[in-house]
């Protein structure tokens, strides 16, 4: 358009334009001007609308109770593999009692030794298996910190073979409070024993002399408390029985 305007100017300039194209180049100019103003309605390419991104594959985790039941079968397994024992397990089988002052607790032959844990013995009620204690008796010619030293390697090790964290045998009897739900994924509860602060538990089963004790025990308390239960009931039904047997007394004359 500057390029046609020049041109119109120079013409008119020079006077070689005449009155009719004059007006011819200013309509044409017009028409010019009106184009490059006039407002068109355009459509722009499409917006494509981003698709939502897709969710991330869910991983599998097993619930609580599926991954409790799974560790369980892991330590019944080892009991039966080593110790010959599963909780329930009748109290005829272990005919060996440690005193006879404590009659609900038996030796159980090892069948097969962990590390250095080579004897163990059992506790029942009303006749059946809910305790087991691993033993190991490690001569005092050892030096203690040597020796509690590897004691807590095995202690580890055995955590992490039963499909627990290493810490597992971490809780020794008698502390105050364990939340036992969340430190292992269970149902049975994991201690630690160490002669002599926290081991006469069982009978007279001091360590020989010379020698100290460890041991790793494993328990079923909810079978504990079902046979506890059973035996209540049991009871209570032969009150009953006991309380009803006879003549019944007549009204007085």
């Amino acid at each position: 358009m500057k390029k046609l305007i020049t041109i119109c100017v120079g013409l008119i300039v020079a006077g070689c334009a005449t009155t009719t194209q004059l007006e011819e180049i200013e309509k044409r100019l017009a028409r010019i001007e009106g184009d490059l103003y006039r407002v068109e309605v355009k459509s722009a390419p499409k917006v494509e609308k981003p698709e939502p991104p897709k969710p991330a594959e869910p991983k599998f985790v097993p619930a609580k109770e599926v991954e409790k039941n799974v560790v369980d079968a892991k330590i019944d397994a080892f009991l039966k593999e080593y110790l010959g024992v599963q909780f329930g397990d009748s109290i005829d089988k272990f005919p060996e009692m440690i005193d006879n002052r404590h009659t609900m607790e038996r030796v159980v032959p090892v069948l097969k030794k962990f590390k250095y844990f080579d004897k163990a013995v059992a506790r029942f009620t009303h006749g059946k298996l809910y305790r087991v204690v691993f033993i190991a008796d490690i001569d005092a010619k050892y030096s203690l910190d040597s020796t509690n030293e590897k004691m807590e390697q095995v202690f580890a090790d055995l955590g992490v073979t039963l499909g627990l964290a290493s810490t597992a045998f971490n809780t020794k009897q008698g502390a105050k409070t364990v939340d036992y739900a969340s430190k292992n994924p269970t149902s049975y509860t994991l201690y630690r024993h160490v002669e002599p602060h926290d081991w006469f538990h069982f009978g007279d089963i001091r360590p020989p002399r010379g020698f100290r004790r460890y041991g790793a025990s494993i328990s079923d308390y909810g079978l504990e408390k079902r046979l506890e239960e059973e035996a209540r009931k049991r009871n209570e039904e032969l009150r009953i029985k006991a309380n009803a047997t006879g003549e019944n007394l007549p009204d007085p004359e």
